[in-house]
C-alpha cells in the first residue's frame, strides 16, 4: 500500500550577503540570487514536482505509523544551481528524524 501525504517545501534560496534581481549572470558568476525573473521549475509544471515526490519518497515505517509526523511535514531549503542540480540542502524544520532523512535523500537524488 502506498502512503501519500504532502510535504511542504519552502523554496528559500540561501545567501543573503549579495542580493540581486536578475537572471543575466555570466558563466563565472557565483552570486546567489534571492529574486529572479523566472523561478526554476521541475519538469513542466508544479504537478510534476508533486508527482516526483509522491512516487519517489521512501517513508520509514516509524513515520508511516506516526500520523502526527505526516501532518506536520518538513521544511527544506536549497539552492538551484545553473545546471538544475540542488546544493546546500538543509532541513529547517521537521516533525520526525526519519522523515528528515527521507526528504534529504529525495532531494539529493532529484534529477536536473
Amino acid at each position: 500500500m502506498k502512503y501519500c501525504f504532502l510535504l511542504f517545501f519552502s523554496l528559500i534560496i540561501l545567501g543573503f550577503s549579495d542580493i540581486k534581481a536578475s537572471n543575466d549572470a555570466s558563466p563565472e558568476d557565483t552570486t546567489v540570487y534571492m529574486i529572479v525573473n523566472k523561478m526554476p521549475l521541475f519538469g513542466k509544471s508544479k504537478a510534476d514536482l508533486m508527482n516526483y515526490v509522491l512516487n519517489n519518497i521512501q517513508l520509514p515505517q516509524d513515520v508511516v505509523d506516526d500520523l502526527d509526523a505526516k501532518r506536520k511535514g518538513v521544511y527544506a531549503q536549497f539552492i538551484v544551481e545553473k545546471d538544475g542540480s540542488l546544493s546546500n540542502i538543509t532541513i529547517s524544520r521537521s516533525s520526525h528524524e526519519s522523515l528528515t532523512a527521507a526528504v534529504r535523500e529525495l532531494l539529493a537524488n532529484m534529477p536536473k
